[in-house]
């Protein structure tokens, strides 16, 4: 078995909650996503199996097991999930070991952005109004993590990186860069 966790967050009504997506891999078939109300899970996993297929990536062929922790009882509305998108897709890389992130790397960032079908990042639903992003942002900074999401005008700070889709997340010096960025604010 090969698990991976990745930090994201939901935002609904101005509030952020920190989250932790969980995925397993083993011996199996099937895709399983807990934690998260059904039609939310639906719509995740369409967008991310079909954002890695058109990046060159692929869903495995096994079983996976993917759990958000954290996302608690509270219903959010559907779009507000949507945020967890990249993190998932991130999750079933590293466990397929489809891409390596640095252990550190990966445990001082928050992947917050939804995805396109075609693997471009976008601001979930929750997040289009004025004021979202940078509140995200904020509450980011406050509990000293990077985030790593969907291009912002709004998020002009040290602690965020837009991304415009998730190839060049892994193509070229993104994460080499990001990493660096993230030891040296770190020591």
């Amino acid at each position: 078995n090969t698990m991976t966790t990745i930090n994201s967050a939901i935002m609904y009504r101005g509030e952020v909650r920190f989250v932790k997506v969980h995925c397993e891999i083993s011996e199996g078939v099937g895709i399983h996503m807990l934690g998260i109300p059904e039609d939310a899970v639906k719509d995740i996993l369409l967008a991310v199996a079909s954002a890695l297929d058109k990046n060159g990536y692929h869903v495995p062929g096994k079983k996976l097991v993917i759990s958000v922790e954290g996302a608690g009882q509270q219903l959010f509305a559907g779009g507000a999930y949507r945020s967890l998108d990249l993190a998932v897709a991130v999750a079933i890389l590293m466990a397929s070991d489809q891409v390596r992130l640095k252990a550190k790397f990966a445990e001082n960032s928050i992947f917050f952005s939804a995805l396109t079908v075609n693997g471009d990042c976008f601001a979930p639903v929750t997040c289009l109004d004025e004021n979202a992003a940078a509140v995200v942002v904020d509450w980011f900074f406050r509990n000293t993590a990077h985030v790593i999401g969907f291009p912002s005008s709004h998020a002009v700070t040290d602690n965020y990186t837009g991304v415009d889709s998730l190839t060049e997340l892994f193509v070229g010096e993104t994460v080499e860069a990001l990493d660096a960025q993230i030891r040296f604010s770190n020591e």
